[in-house]
């Protein structure tokens, strides 16, 4: 999982990454040619919690004044996180980098603001949903996650949005902790048709 920042008024980058199978968390700093880092090898022996909480932590207390840079290779974590080959109009919503768009935005339809680069989505996903009729397992995978609350800044970590891999424009779906899910939207475009500016 790799979060990158920058402070638009100073040109300072930052960048959070965690590596789950050497349990390393790396916090990059950059200041012009002035390169800071800072490496937990083991976050649960610095900070009492798994490296994946920690790097969750140290996202959301990151200085204010930096704002998320979303990556340019979303297509590439996507499908080698979630060991998926995407197709069709899904491939292309990531190929030609179309969350950049949308990314903020509000889903009407969920009452949510999506987040398509969050850690569900990026990192690994351990979730399994099955059909209710067949009882069958269903291989889905989150694209979204789901702010909620009165300013949409809380993200549940019991819902994603999600779609099957194998489907190349749809359908979206809720998808839940619980093994349920929900179909939300027949195709991706409506679901993009759905999402508006959270400030219009």
């Amino acid at each position: 999982m790799k979060r990158e920042y920058e402070d638009p008024t100073t040109g300072r980058r930052m960048s959070i990454e965690y590596c789950f199978d050497d349990d390393i968390l790396t916090v990059t700093r950059m200041d012009g040619e002035e390169v800071e880092v800072e490496v937990y090898d083991d976050p649960f022996e610095s900070h009492q919690m798994p490296g994946e909480i920690v790097f969750e932590m140290l996202v959301n207390e990151r200085d204010p004044a930096f704002v998320e840079v979303l990556p340019k290779n979303l297509l590439e974590l996507v499908e080698e996180n979630h060991e998926v080959t995407l197709q069709g109009r899904l491939r292309k919503f990531y190929e030609d980098r179309e969350y950049e768009k949308y990314q903020g935005w509000i889903c009407q339809g969920l009452d949510c603001k999506v987040n398509f680069v969050a850690q569900a989505v990026t990192g690994l996903f351990y979730e399994e949903f099955v059909d209710e009729e067949s009882g069958d397992f269903v291989e889905l995978m989150p694209i979204s996650s789901k702010g909620v609350g009165q300013d949409y800044d809380y993200e549940d970590e019991q819902q994603w949005i999600g779609v099957d891999a194998g489907q190349g424009n749809g359908p979206v779906y809720e998808l839940f902790t619980s093994n349920a899910y929900s179909q939300a939207y027949p195709s991706l475009d409506a679901f993009l048709e759905d999402l508006r500016p959270e400030q219009e």
